[in-house]
C-alpha cells in the first residue's frame, strides 16, 4: 500500500525524514527538495513517532513558506483541525504567540500591538522631532537601521557604540532611548522586539523556559542559514533540554548578512551540538543540467562552504546564455525583445519569466523597454499592498479600535479625514500625555468630556472622534471584522475624503480599499474563530514576497535578495558588471563570497533557461564609463555556456533554443528553423586560424562546436579572454 510520507524519496531524503531523535543538520542544496523533507519529517514525527501537533516548534521566514509547509503536512497526515494546532509559522509569529501568553512577566500588556517597518520609521521621525534632531543631521532611515542592528545584537541604547563608530553615537543613542519609551507608551513592539523579548523572557524566567522546553519536544528550523544572533539563541534555548533539533539550510544561499544572518551558525552547528548527525541533499530536481553545472562551477570558488556537489537527472537543456550589449539601454532592449520572442515563438507565459538585478535602481531602464513592447510586468517589492497610504489608514482605524493606547496609529488617523485639530492643539495634547505618563487617547477622552486644553473646532473634532472610536469598540464585540471595517469606512467618510471617484488615482485607491475587504473576508473564512487582534497581527507580519500571486500573467522583476525561495522557468540576471554584481560596496567590505552566493541563488532559481546579461559601458552621472564584465562571468564553465552579442542576436532563434533539451539535433526539429547542413569545410578550415572581430579585436579560433545554424566558434582573444560566437553572426575576418 502506498505510503504518502515515505514513498518517492531518494535515499538521502528518506534518511533525513526518518532520522532518530537528537541534533540533525540537513544540508540541502538548491532545488534538492528541502520543503518536501522538512514537511515529511514533521508528518513522520506525528504519525510514526506519535508526537502531538503542539509539541512541534517549526520556524521559517515567510508566511508563504509557513502556509505551504502547513498545507503539505495536513495533506500527508489528514485532519483539518491539525492546521490550527500545528505551530508552523515564522519566527516572529511564533514569538508573538509566546509573548501574548507571557507578556506580563516582562511588564508588557497581552494586547500589545506590532509595529511594521513603516510604523517604526514614523515613530523614529516623531521622536527625532521631539528631540529637535533634524533630518540633515541624522537620516531617520539610518537611525531606524541602527536601532534594528542594536536589537539584533540585544544591545540597549547605551551600547550603541558596539555596532557603529560614528560622531553621531550619542545622538543615535538618544533617539534609540526615546524611541523605546515612545513605542512602550503605545503598548507596541517592533519586529526585532518580538524575538529579543522572547529570548529575554526565557533568560530571566527559567521556569517559563522549562515549560516551553517541555511543550516543544521537537524544534525544526527551515532556511537555517538565514538566522541571526537572537534567533540562534532562541532555538538553542528551546532545544537545550532535549537536543531534538533538526535544521535545514544551505550555506551557499547565505545572502542576508546585512540583516544579521551569520553563515557560522550553519557551518559551526556541531560546535553547539557535537553529537549531531549530518545529511547532505545533493540531488537537484529544479534546474536543467547546464544551469546546474554553471551555478555549481561558480560557487565552487567560495571557501566558506561544505564540500558538496549537486547532481541532476534532468537533460542538459539549452546552454546558459551570456548576453552582452554595448550600453545598458542596448542590454535592456535585448532583454525585452528576447522576452517577447520567448512568449511569441516558444510558448512561455509571461509569468514564467523573471528579471533579477542586484540593486533596485537598475529596474527603471528594463521597465521602460518592457513597457515600449507592451509586455506586462510587475516589480516585486515596490509599493506593497499593505504599505499603500489608504490601506495603512484603514488598518490604523482598526488598530485604534482594538487598542486605543496605540499612539502611533492614533496620530495617523486623528486628522484623517480632517477634523479641525491643528498641530498646536495636538502638540498640547501630546505634552499633557507625556507629562502624566499616559497614552494620548486617555487625554483625548478627558478633553471630549471636560472641554479643557483645547477649544473651538479642535474640541468639537475630538469629541466626535472619541465618540466614533467608542461606538466602534462597542460594535466590535459582537460583529465580524468585515462588518466593523465597513462601518468604519462608511461612518468615517474616508472614501469621500479621497476626492472625486471619476479621477483615475482616486478610483484606484477605492479599489484598493475594496480589495482590503476581500482580504478580510478571506482571513475570516480561513480562521473562523480569529479576533480583530489576530487579524491585525497577521497583517503586520506579511512578507514582501507573500504578495507575489501566481495568477498574474506578468514578467516578475525583483532584486536578487527578493528572489530567494522562488523559481521560474526563465531567469534573466541583468547588470552582471563589476561594481554592480559583485556590488562595489560589498567588495570593499570583503563580502565577495556573499556576492557570489547571491549570484548563485539567482542562477538556481531558473528551471529551463538562464540568461546572464552585461554591457560594455554605462552612464554614470551623465558620463559614459567603461563597464567591465563581472568577475563571476569569468568563473563560469567553458561548456554549456553560449556567449551572444545583442547586436548580432536572433531573438527568435534564442527563444526556440530555450525550449530544447540539449540533445543532438533538437533545434533543427523545432519546425520553424530552416533545415541546416553540418558545419561547412570553410568553417572547419578556420580552426587554429587568427581572425579579427570588429568589436572584440584579434584572436585565435581554438574550437568549433555544434553544427549547422548552431555552429559556434570558441575564440581566444589576444587579451586572454575566451568568447563564443555563433558562426552565422560572427562576421570574422581572417588575418594575414
Amino acid at each position: 500500500m502506498p505510503d504518502p510520507i515515505l514513498d518517492n524519496l531518494n535515499p538521502e531524503q528518506l534518511e533525513a525524514v526518518t532520522a532518530p531523535d537528537g541534533p540533525l543538520l540537513i544540508v540541502a542544496g538548491a532545488g534538492s527538495g528541502k520543503t518536501r523533507v522538512i514537511t515529511r519529517r514533521i508528518a513522520y514525527l506525528l504519525r510514526d513517532r506519535h508526537y502531538q501537533p503542539w509539541q512541534i516548534f517549526a520556524a521559517t521566514f515567510t508566511n508563504k513558506a509557513a502556509e505551504e509547509m502547513k498545507n503539505r503536512v495536513v495533506q500527508l497526515v489528514g485532519g483539518r483541525q491539525l492546521a490550527h494546532e500545528l505551530p508552523i509559522a515564522t519566527f516572529h509569529s511564533l514569538c508573538a504567540r509566546i509573548l501574548r501568553r507571557e507578556a506580563p512577566a516582562l511588564g508588557l500588556p497581552n494586547n500589545f500591538i506590532i509595529c511594521d517597518e513603516r510604523d517604526q520609521l514614523s515613530a523614529v521621525k516623531h521622536v527625532m522631532r521631539e528631540l529637535g534632531i533634524k533630518d540633515t543631521e541624522v537620516k531617520p532611515s539610518y537611525a531606524q537601521e541602527i536601532i534594528n542592528r542594536c536589537k539584533l545584537n540585544m544591545l540597549e541604547p547605551e551600547e550603541v557604540g558596539q555596532v557603529i563608530e560614528s560622531r553621531h553615537e550619542q545622538t543615535l543613542a538618544a533617539i534609540y532611548e526615546a524611541y523605546q519609551k515612545y513605542i512602550r507608551a503605545s503598548h507596541a513592539l517592533d519586529f526585532e522586539d518580538l524575538i529579543w523579548m522572547t529570548v529575554r523572557l526565557f533568560q530571566e524566567h527559567p521556569e517559563i523556559l522549562e515549560r516551553y522546553q517541555q511543550r516543544y519536544r521537537q524544534v525544526l528550523v527551515d532556511e537555517y542559514q538565514d538566522i541571526n544572533a537572537t534567533q540562534f539563541l532562541l532555538v538553542r534555548l528551546l532545544a537545550a533540554g532535549h537536543h531534538n533539533i533538526a535544521v535545514v539550510g544551505d550555506e551557499d544561499q547565505t545572502i542576508y548578512s546585512w540583516r544579521g544572518a551569520d553563515i557560522a551558525h550553519l557551518l559551526e552547528f556541531e560546535k553547539y551540538f557535537p553529537e549531531r548527525r549530518i545529511i547532505h541533499l545533493e540531488q537537484n530536481y529544479r534546474s536543467k543540467a547546464n544551469i546546474l553545472r554553471a551555478a555549481s562551477t561558480l560557487i565552487a570558488n567560495n571557501r566558506l562552504r561544505f564540500n558538496k556537489t549537486l547532481r541532476t537527472e534532468a537533460p542538459p537543456g539549452p546552454p546558459v546564455v551570456v548576453l552582452s550589449a554595448e550600453t545598458e539601454y542596448g542590454e535592456a532592449e535585448a532583454v525585452a525583445h528576447l522576452v517577447a520572442a520567448l512568449h511569441r515563438h516558444a510558448s512561455f507565459q509571461y509569468k514564467d519569466i523573471a528579471i533579477f538585478y542586484r540593486i533596485a535602481a537598475l529596474s527603471r531602464v528594463y521597465e521602460e523597454k518592457l513597457r515600449e513592447l507592451n509586455i506586462p510586468h510587475r516589480v516585486v517589492g515596490g509599493v506593497r499592498f499593505y504599505d499603500r497610504a489608504e490601506i495603512k489608514d484603514m488598518l490604523a482605524y482598526l488598530q485604534v479600535v482594538q487598542n486605543p493606547a496605540n499612539t502611533i496609529a492614533l496620530l495617523r488617523i486623528i486628522n484623517c479625514p480632517k477634523r479641525g485639530i491643528g498641530d498646536k492643539s495636538l502638540e498640547r495634547l501630546l505634552d499633557e500625555a507625556r507629562r502624566r505618563g499616559v497614552p494620548l487617547y486617555e487625554v483625548l477622552r478627558e478633553v471630549a468630556t471636560s472641554g479643557q486644553l483645547v477649544s473651538g473646532t479642535a474640541a468639537t473634532g475630538i469629541q466626535r472622534f472619541v465618540q466614533s472610536i467608542e461606538t466602534w469598540r462597542e460594535f466590535a464585540h459582537n460583529h465580524s471584522i468585515l462588518e466593523l471595517y465597513e462601518k468604519i469606512r462608511r461612518e468615517s467618510e474616508y472614501d469621500a475624503s479621497l476626492g472625486d471617484p471619476a479621477q483615475l488615482e482616486v478610483r484606484s485607491r477605492l479599489e484598493h480599499l475594496d480589495e482590503l475587504a476581500n482580504a478580510i473576508t478571506q482571513f475570516e473564512l480561513s480562521q473562523p474563530k480569529a479576533t480583530l487582534a489576530d487579524y491585525l497581527e497577521n497583517v503586520s507580519l506579511v512578507n514582501p514576497t507573500d504578495d507575489l500571486r501566481d495568477t498574474q500573467n506578468a514578467v516578475a522583476m525583483m532584486t536578487l535578495h527578493m528572489a530567494k525561495g522562488l523559481e521560474f522557468r526563465v531567469v534573466f540576471i541583468v547588470g552582471c558588471s563589476e561594481g554592480l554584481l559583485p556590488y562595489r560596496r560589498s567588495q570593499e567590505e570583503g563580502r565577495t563570497e556573499e556576492e557570489r552566493r547571491l549570484m548563485y541563488v539567482g542562477m538556481t532559481r531558473a528551471r529551463d533557461f538562464l540568461v546572464l546579461c552585461h554591457c560594455d559601458s554605462r552612464a554614470v552621472y551623465g558620463e559614459r564609463q567603461f563597464s567591465p564584465a563581472s568577475l563571476f562571468l569569468s568563473e563560469l564553465p567553458t561548456s554549456g555556456v553560449l556567449h551572444v552579442r545583442a547586436e548580432q542576436a536572433s531573438f527568435r532563434e534564442l527563444a526556440l533554443l530555450a525550449n530544447s533539451d540539449g540533445s543532438s539535433g533538437e533545434i533543427a526539429t523545432q519546425g520553424e528553423l530552416e533545415e541546416a547542413p553540418t558545419s561547412s569545410p570553410r568553417s572547419q578550415g578556420l580552426l587554429g586560424r587568427r581572425v579579427r572581430h570588429a568589436l572584440l579585436g584579434e584572436g585565435e579560433i581554438i574550437g568549433i562546436e555544434g553544427s549547422g545554424r548552431q555552429t559556434t566558434y570558441l575564440l581566444r582573444l589576444d587579451d586572454g579572454q575566451l568568447v563564443r560566437l555563433l558562426a552565422r553572426h560572427a562576421q570574422l575576418e581572417v588575418c594575414g
